[in-house]
Formats: structure tokens, C-alpha cells, sequence
């Protein structure tokens, strides 16, 4: 009886355990993926990418992260010859849709991710604000930076904005290109440069330099950034985790501190 008793004992313990409900089980933090992530990115998330690394590690203890930052059609470069990159995440609609449309990015593994503003830039030691564009043609102003045209996004969006300004064709003198809003606002910074053309979440991050003004968005095309796993990728799975925790509410909040817009 005795030896009855603790086989029907056993089996109803196996009978429990085995029917226990999945949610039942203890929740693990983050990710149990191992795999080191290699994210190219456009130069003006820079320092909110850095902080957001550290932050996601803290939370996948076994994927590391590890940004390569450039101008959006550097890095896009990079991916069509070959770069082990796993993301990218663009300051430009044009790269991303580049990458899509020659396979190295499915349209289902890519969104919008973020917004930003353009503004004007100055020494923070200049003296009285500005309205419009207007004192890029004066005689004080004799240098403005703002990025390649043909690589760098914020670029283009600074030349559509003098276009449609008026003023684009009597600039060609004083224009400075720069490989990258991070070097535009350093040529600004420096005093090599009297003005320059950057991203609100760029312009926020230096205190040696000031926002003269912002720009009407209406002269440019919609600023947006694109975030896509590439097809190349060794590490799917652990790409799929750092794209959705780009987009969760906590890394939102996160993008919003540093100057740019989600919707």
C-alpha cells in the first residue's frame, strides 16, 4: 500500500507539472541571443544611439552593440559593397529606399522610425536672432556650411530650402560642404564657418553654438528616418531584438530628449 501510494503520488506531481500553463513559468529580462551587432547609422544620432546602446545591453546582457556612423549615403555605400552590417538606420528616405529596391533590405523588415527639424546655427556668441534665410546673401555672412549633397540627407534638405528661398544661386561663393552634419557643426563651432545648416537634435547637442532660427519644413521634403535589417546579416534574430526595442516607448522617450520627433 505504502509503495502504491507514492507511485500515484509521483505521477500526479508529473500530471501538474506537465500541465502547468506556459505563463506560469518565471519571466525572464531581455534576451537569452548571444550575437554582437554591428549598426551603421547616420552621424546625428550619434550621441542618442550611444546612450540607447547602453541602455539595451543593460537589458540583453548577451548582445553587444557596436555603431559605424557616417553620412546616410556613405553607409549605404558601405552595405551594397559588402559591410557585415546588421542595421541601418538612415537620416534619408532615398538611401533606404535605394537598399530596398536592390535587395539588400526587405520593405517588411524596414520602418519610419523617427522625424527631425532643420534648423540655422550660429556661434553661440553671436549677437541677435534671425527670421528667415535672408542674411545668408549680406556681407557679414561670408561662410555657411551644410552637408555633401549627393551623400549627406541634411544636404539636400538645406539646398531645397535655399532653392525655394530664392537665394541658392547667389550663394556659390560661400557654401562650405562637409562630410557630415557632425562636421558641420564643428566647422560652426570653430568660428571656421559663419553659419550652417543642421538637424534641430545636432544643434541641441553643442553648447557653442545657437539655433538662429528653424526652418519652414514646407521648403523641403518630410524629414524622415528609416530603420531596416539587412538581408545580409548573419544575426537575424538578435537584429529583430534591437529593431524592436528601438521602437519601444521607453527608447522614444529617449530619441524626443535629444531633439528629434516620433510619431
Amino acid at each position: 500500500m505504502v509503495l502504491k501510494k507514492l507511485i500515484l503520488t509521483g505521477l500526479t506531481l508529473l500530471l501538474l507539472i506537465g500541465c502547468t500553463p506556459q505563463h506560469m513559468s518565471t519571466p525572464q529580462k531581455g534576451s537569452s541571443i548571444e550575437a554582437e551587432l554591428l549598426v551603421s547609422a547616420a552621424a546625428s544620432l550619434a550621441n542618442s544611439l550611444d546612450e540607447i546602446g547602453l541602455l539595451f545591453e543593460q537589458q540583453n546582457s548577451g548582445i553587444t552593440v557596436a555603431y559605424n556612423y557616417g553620412s546616410s549615403g556613405a553607409l549605404q555605400h558601405q552595405i551594397e559593397q559588402g559591410a557585415p552590417v546588421d542595421l541601418f538606420l538612415s537620416a534619408g528616405k532615398k538611401q533606404m529606399a535605394n537598399l530596398v529596391e536592390a535587395g539588400f533590405i526587405d520593405q517588411e523588415k524596414s520602418v519610419t522610425l523617427l522625424g527631425n527639424e532643420l534648423v540655422v546655427i550660429v556661434p553661440a556668441s553671436e549677437l541677435g536672432s534671425w527670421d528667415d534665410l535672408s542674411p545668408f546673401i549680406s556681407s557679414s555672412i561670408q561662410m555657411i556650411a551644410i552637408g555633401e549633397l549627393h551623400t549627406v540627407p541634411a544636404g539636400e534638405y538645406a539646398r531645397s530650402a535655399l532653392v525655394a528661398s530664392g537665394i541658392w544661386d547667389k550663394l556659390n561663393n560661400k557654401i562650405v560642404y562637409a562630410k557630415d552634419v557632425s562636421q558641420v557643426l564643428s566647422y560652426v563651432e570653430t568660428g571656421n564657418v559663419d553659419a550652417g545648416i543642421v538637424y534641430k537634435s545636432v544643434a541641441m547637442s553643442s553648447s557653442k553654438v545657437k539655433i538662429a532660427f528653424s526652418i519652414d519644413a514646407k521648403t523641403h521634403d518630410i524629414i524622415e528616418y528609416p530603420l531596416g535589417i539587412v538581408n545580409t546579416s548573419r544575426n537575424q534574430e538578435a537584429a529583430k531584438v534591437y529593431y524592436d526595442f528601438l521602437q519601444s516607448l521607453e527608447v522614444l522617450e529617449i530619441f524626443k530628449k535629444y531633439g528629434f520627433t516620433t510619431k
